[in-house]
């Protein structure tokens, strides 16, 4: 009997499921990759690359990195929407060496039509030397850019 429960729980799971699941299930479109120069206090970071995917609902993913001018990568991805004439994004994103980690937050206001903007993080910087932590603040501006070959 209990073969048979299980034989029939299957045979349901087979024949259901696809269509459950497919019912729910919305693409995603790809925009394209888009690309800033970040800069802190008017001196260039580095160049920041981001793929976007409208995942509807007026909501927007991005994964991407930043390379600093030392060649430093640090990743991350973002959700995205826009409020008004901004597009607002918040940013989670790490990086590491044998020296140390990293990770923060970034939070992102763009405006609508040129995509330049300005930004704030706060993160975490973690010392292999001493395990000693130290919080980091900054601010900084996001100029749109073609992004480089």
């Amino acid at each position: 009997m209990k073969t048979l429960a299980y034989v029939l729980i299957g045979f349901v799971s087979i024949i259901c499921l696809p269509g459950i699941l497919s019912s729910n299930v919305e693409a995603s479109d790809y925009l394209g990759d888009f690309c800033w120069t970040i800069a802190h206090e008017n001196v260039p970071m580095g160049i920041a690359k981001a793929s976007v995917l409208d995942i509807g609902g007026g909501q927007y993913l991005l994964s991407g990195k930043m390379t600093d001018s030392d060649g430093n990568v640090y990743i991350g991805h973002a959700n995205a929407l826009f409020e008004g004439d901004n597009i607002l994004l918040t940013i989670s994103g790490s990086a590491s060496s044998n020296q140390g980690m990293l990770g923060g937050t970034v939070h992102v206001v763009l405006e609508n039509f040129t995509l330049n903007g300005t930004w704030q993080s706060v993160g975490l910087d973690v010392s292999y030397a001493d395990d000693s932590i130290n919080t980091d603040k900054e601010n900084g501006s996001a100029t749109l850019i073609s992004c480089p070959q």
